[in-house]
């Protein structure tokens, strides 16, 4: 697969005002309070440059959404929701979060610069669009990689770069995307690679006042500091290379000592983690998976995940219908019970019945902790 992921300079400040209100109402449906209300919030807005006792003239801003704000990355994604149709228009597949837009094609082993043409082509109208809506693409800090195992990756060696905007964009390495270092193997080792070597850097400065805090003070901290980094996105972990998962469980371990205050000794890190009450990196990840599945089901919280699950159906009996059995769909490759559609009714099936049919996500989060301990 071929990402290219495309970098906007100053996107926030060149929003027009008038020119997303009209794509709310004709495009997406806002009215009524609703439209009235986003309509108030944008308009009225005034901006000057001050410097010690000196001002500039006040001027209208019929322009930008806030930064910082909670509505601003969702109005940017209303003000960019056109891009869609070009790339439906390309058959390229798309995929943004405010103004972090990546597009992909997967490439066959025979016929893969057709596909490269293909996506060319969908980036120059994105260069077009972009200039039509006051955007500046800036090639220099985009980014483009090509998925695949090594061996289809050989296939593929006269493929080095992809042209953007006129420029010749070199394939990289590596990618990030929303906070994810993403490899050409998928293997995610360089993400967890920099994920333990922040939070060890937050341990030792956390050593230093470690005694100038109690333990209910300290265990807020590391969560805060350390534990949100290695939870973050680590369902992605699930069925990484065990050498991988050992390097987060040294950081946990690190970590646990350090609250609790304990010196080294590899014997005890396991008793440590229970005085704590903290699930060990391997049972963390599966604990995220088994509660993301749990709200796709019966929450609705993650509708985009919906169509990856289908309950079991059998034809001799009705037992798995009642249990909340969930379908595992067939898989070639290892690297495919990797992804959310294997690994979600994997973990879901082994769980019992008792903790599949809880109520509410309290009791459920609950129950599968106690499970997993």
């Amino acid at each position: 697969m071929l990402l290219v992921s495309s970098d906007l300079s100053a996107v926030f400040d060149v929003v027009e005002h008038a020119t997303l209100l009209k794509r709310l109402f004709c495009s997406l449906g806002v009215s009524g309070i609703a439209y009235s209300w986003i309509k108030s919030y944008l308009g009225g807005r005034t901006q000057s440059v001050r410097k010690g006792s000196y001002s500039s003239a006040v001027t209208s801003c019929s322009v930008s959404v806030p930064q910082g704000s909670v509505l601003g990355p969702l109005l940017f994604s209303a003000y960019k929701s056109p891009l869609s149709t070009v790339a439906k228009f390309h058959q390229v597949f798309q995929q943004q979060y405010a103004d972090d837009t990546q597009l992909y094609v997967a490439l066959s082993p025979i016929n893969y610069f057709n596909e490269l043409i293909t996506l060319q082509s969908c980036l120059s109208s994105l260069h077009v669009w972009f200039c039509e809506n006051g955007m500046a693409l800036n090639p220099s800090k985009s980014d483009a990689i090509l998925f695949g195992t090594a061996q289809r990756l050989e296939t593929m060696f006269s493929l080095t770069f992809v042209k953007i905007a006129d420029s010749a964009m070199q394939f990289s390495d590596t990618i990030k995307i929303l906070g994810v270092t993403l490899d050409s193997n998928l293997t995610l080792g360089p993400h967890i690679k920099a994920i333990s070597k922040s939070c060890f850097y937050h341990i030792r400065s956390f050593r230093q006042i470690r005694l100038s805090r109690d333990r209910s003070m300290a265990i807020a901290v590391a969560s805060a500091l350390v534990s949100a980094k290695h939870d973050y996105a680590n369902s992605i972990f699930f069925g990484c290379l065990q050498k991988h998962i050992f390097r987060l469980q040294r950081v946990q371990h690190a970590l646990a000592r350090v609250v609790m205050q304990q010196v080294y000794c590899s014997s005890s890190s396991t008793e440590v983690l229970k005085q704590l009450h903290w699930l060990p990196i391997k049972w963390r990840i599966k604990f995220k998976l088994a509660t993301s599945t749990y709200k796709t089901l019966h929450t609705g919280h993650l509708p985009y995940l919906a169509d990856l699950l289908q309950y079991h159906k059998s034809s001799v009996s009705t037992r798995s219908s009642t249990s909340q059995l969930l379908a595992i769909p067939r898989h070639k490759l290892s690297f495919g019970s990797r992804s959310f559609r294997v690994s979600a009714p994997k973990i879901w099936n082994s769980l019992t019945s008792q903790i599949r049919q809880c109520q509410t996500l309290a009791t459920f989060r609950r129950h599968l902790k106690t499970h997993y301990f």
